[in-house]
């Protein structure tokens, strides 16, 4: 066996192509061969006992050579070099073994295989905040992995193929609610060791933010303020979360102070007390579909906020040691539109909760403290009616009052006056204790926007123009939006907003006529503009009658005496205790001359002068006032009105 001059064969001799003929030895060991991309040497057996040539076709010269020959125990030993393959493509030929002078022709098939590529077009992306879907470019010619961070659940890939081509993979992110940028580095792998990285930015949407637009406090550090944080987030250092309004939502949450830091949260996208609050509003039936409310409202009979605030909380870290009050409000991604909702944050003292059953006072409507009138045919209760209205369980102290009494320090009567509102609406503006009567110190009150502090002065935060008299006549739809200005709900459209449906009328209460229909001794419904706490709501406007005695036409037929033959008897520095169980006698409860609140002056009037405290009750004589109880040194009116922007102070009682 012989292996010729290849030389003079490749000039001598056509390759036509690869036969095979058993009756001549001319035996490759193999018929096919694979190289490695990096290319490189291999050799291949031959048995022949014939001369023989060995060829490359022209093409595949260029990249694979025979390197030399050499013969082992009668085989042929044939030692070819390949070089490496950088094309990404595999490549392939057929090497020829063709006797020098017989037709017969063996050949070898010689695949290279292709250096494995996985090449990105982009490797950064900016998504959408409100989540997209990206196609990211890749060629390869191999399988590959795709590697997505296991924290990043917002975004998820396609399949990959395993052929050279071009490839497009699809990206999917979801809407980035989180208040924050976030980022992803995707990582494509495959062998022996390439790796690509694609690294996807996504900003996020506008989302609703929640803010104390006003609290109580002393200090100016954010670290010990009454409230330290708030947010519609779970804080990122974790740690023990208290729930509120699991068993029932409220405008207004009570927490107790405590010794160390506590974190809240409750139920962001709830108006007041829910759906049985829309009922209340509803003259007790249930809502399907919305209730209009005028000024532009509609409330779906679910009671919520806005999809934007769908399965959110609010949460907030009360400072350990801190009480007071704060109210937090919550803006929707669109923050020039104005506020969505906002709730009244009560921290009280621990051992002096006023939500607690041994705290409530129990009002009595017995035969001992019916009033009387100068003329018994105008006083449009009987003794029966009066007697069947029943038992009253209320608060010992003024919605947001640190004390119920100032006990032995008549200093200490501004801590029980409470805050104020205007007559219809949930929000409360800061009490007497606030007002340019007290201390500098006192009249400070502190906002927290973006994890920002800052200091107000109460007549500057309520006053300008922004909240001059002519807001006293805006709608519900821009107090809700604007809950820092005063109002007044005017209008029969709201007649119902604090759960009441049947206004006070001072005609029949002091008239010629009986008709017992303009006196309500329905109890309140509580409705989801009720300010008071869970389990709690407006007092009906009969409430306060027990703390008359007789009635005579005065002031507009509004007043009368006292239950004690001289209210100066009871009456002791900033307030009157009123008997609540029977006349001149048994248990009385405390009344602070807590003025009135000017909404639009941002200043308190009266103070230690008079008080006012509000009904859930309208006025039907007229749709621009509420019912209240008002008092003084020389009288006493259970029933009378006045303008709904006023803010008054708020008793709450049990709700039955």
């Amino acid at each position: 066996m012989k292996l010729v001059s290849m030389l003079l064969l490749f000039t001598a001799l056509l390759f036509t192509g690869c036969e095979d003929d058993p009756t001549l030895v001319l035996e490759p060991s193999v018929s096919e061969y694979e190289i490695e991309a990096a290319g490189g040497e291999f050799t291949i057996e031959v048995k022949a006992n014939l001369e023989y040539a060995v060829k490359i076709p022209d093409e595949a010269a260029v990249w694979l050579s025979l390197v030399s020959t050499r013969t082992e125990e009668g085989i042929e030993l044939l030692t070819f070099s390949a070089m490496a393959n950088t094309a990404g493509e595999p490549r392939e030929t057929e090497v020829g073994l063709i006797a020098a002078s017989n037709p017969l022709e063996q050949c070898i098939r010689v695949t290279q295989k292709a250096v494995r590529v996985v090449n990105i077009e982009e490797k950064t992306y900016t998504l959408a905040a409100e989540g997209e879907t990206v196609l990211v470019a890749v060629t390869t010619n191999t399988d590959y992995t795709v590697t997505i961070p296991a924290e990043a659940t917002w975004l998820t890939q396609v399949k990959a193929r395993s052929e050279m081509h071009n490839e497009t993979l699809a990206f999917l992110a979801e809407r980035n609610a989180d208040g924050q940028e976030r980022s992803a580095e995707v990582i494509l792998t495959a062998e022996p060791n390439i790796k690509r990285h694609i690294v996807f930015t996504q900003p996020s949407v506008a989302i609703p933010q929640a803010q104390v637009v006003w609290m109580e406090g002393e200090s100016s550090n954010l670290s010990d303020c009454l409230i330290k944080a708030v947010s519609t987030r779970e804080f990122p250092d974790g740690g023990t979360v208290i729930d509120l309004g699991t068993e029932a939502t409220a405008n207004c949450y009570v927490v107790q102070a405590a010794a160390e830091d506590r974190t809240y949260r409750f139920p962001a996208n709830v108006r007041g007390n829910g759906p049985q609050g829309i009922a209340a509003m509803n003259n007790g039936n249930a809502v399907s579909g919305s209730l209009q409310l005028g000024g532009g409202v509609t409330v779906r009979g679910d009671a919520s906020i806005s999809e934007e605030l769908a399965g959110s909380s609010i949460y907030f870290t009360v400072s350990a040691g801190r009480k007071g009050n704060a109210v937090i409000t919550v803006y929707g991604s669109d923050a020039a539109a104005g506020a969505l909702w906002t709730w009244h944050i009560w921290v009280v003292d621990a051992a002096d909760d006023p939500t607690e059953t041994s705290k409530l006072q129990v009002y009595k409507f017995t035969a001992d403290n019916i009033p009387t009138a100068t003329d018994p045919s105008k006083w449009l209760l009987t003794e029966e009616q009066w007697t069947a209205i029943g038992d009253v369980e209320a608060m010992d102290r003024n919605l947001g009052a640190e004390r119920a009494n100032p006990g032995e320090n008549s200093a200490d009567v501004l801590l029980t006056t409470g805050l104020a509102y205007c007559w219809g609406f949930n929000v409360p503006f800061p009490g007497a204790l606030h007002s340019v009567n007290g201390s500098p110190t006192l009249n400070q009150i502190w906002s927290l926007k973006q994890g920002a502090l800052e200091a107000e002065a109460v007549t500057e935060r309520f006053t300008g123009d922004e909240n001059s008299s002519v807001c006293h006549s805006m709608d519900l739809k821009e107090a809700i939006a604007h809950p820092g200005r005063g109002c007044s709900l005017v209008g029969e459209a709201y007649y119902n907003l604090w759960g009441q449906h049947t206004p006070l009328s001072y005609t029949n209460y002091y008239g010629d006529t009986r008709n017992p229909g303009y006196i309500s001794l329905d109890y309140t419904h509580k409705s989801i503009f009720d300010p008071c706490p869970a389990g709690y709501c407006l007092p009906p406007q009969y409430l306060y009658f027990g703390f008359q005695t007789t009635y005579t036409k005065f002031n507009n037929g509004k007043a009368a005496t006292a239950n004690a033959a001289n209210l100066e008897t009871l009456k002791e520095d900033g307030g009157f205790w009123f008997y609540i169980q029977g006349r001149g006698t048994g248990e009385k409860a405390w009344y602070p001359l807590n003025g009135y609140y000017g909404s639009g002056t941002g200043s308190y009037s009266s103070i230690g002068s008079n008080g006012s405290q509000w009904t859930s009750a309208p006025d039907y004589g007229s749709t621009t006032y509420g019912a209240n109880f008002y008092f003084s040194a020389s009288v006493c009116c259970p029933p009378t009105n006045n303008a709904r922007y006023l803010g008054y102070a708020v008793r709450c009682v049990k709700e039955r």
